[in-house]
């Protein structure tokens, strides 16, 4: 992280082990020395802030209830995972 915390992510298991949803979260690129030193203290530049745990449905976004449903959605066994941000970079890219 831009104040030299660590980076993190969160992870909920699924039961098949071998399919993943990775969600890359997102926060915006800083583009100067002020900027970037601002936003090191907040919790897109540092991880100090960061819940130790977090809750499926509850407290990061990609855990909606239209995805992680019961057993027999197309989801249900899948482990997904949140990349956190906080490092005041950019990144694009296109995949046909």
């Amino acid at each position: 992280c831009l104040d030299g915390s660590p980076a993190g992510y969160y992870e909920t298991s699924g039961g098949d082990g071998t399919r993943f949803i990775i969600h890359l979260v997102g926060g915006g690129a800083c583009s100067s020395q002020a900027t970037c030193a601002a936003r090191a203290k907040t919790p897109l530049g540092s991880s100090d802030a960061w819940a130790a745990e977090v809750r499926a449905n509850e407290d990061v976004a990609i855990y909606d209830s239209d995805i992680l449903q019961p057993a027999g959605s197309d989801f249900a066994d899948w482990t997904f995972i949140s990349v956190m941000y906080c490092s005041g970079d950019g990144h694009g890219g296109n995949v046909t």
